[in-house]
């Protein structure tokens, strides 16, 4: 390997190595000051949930992206949250509970 060669590996290995030492300590300041937004959620509430998938053949911003109404089946962790529909035979599905916000 030429002398070029291995003052560019060099470099960027140092580079790459100061990146993930910054990006670490970014994950690890966004984990300690993450707090979800719960509002209070429990198991049995109604909840909607958004959802801001675009659907093909339908105007964008006439949607309304709020699906409901579901029912909190299961907590998980501090974050996560088992869901069910109300009313269709759908399954669960484990969502965050950032995309939640009780059913009025």
């Amino acid at each position: 390997m030429s002398e070029w060669m291995q003052k560019l590996k060099g470099r960027l290995q140092k580079s790459y190595q100061g990146i993930r030492c910054a990006q670490q300590g970014n994950i690890r300041r966004n984990a300690q000051l993450y707090q979800p937004l719960k509002d209070g959620i429990r198991v049995g509430d109604k909840v909607w949930y958004f959802n801001p998938r675009v659907i093909p053949g339908t105007v964008h911003k006439f949607r309304n992206f709020w699906l409901g109404a579901y029912r909190v089946h299961r907590l998980k962790g501090t974050a996560l949250a088992e869901m069910k529909h109300l009313y269709q035979d759908q399954g669960t599905r484990t969502v965050s509970l950032d995309v939640l916000k009780l059913y009025h």
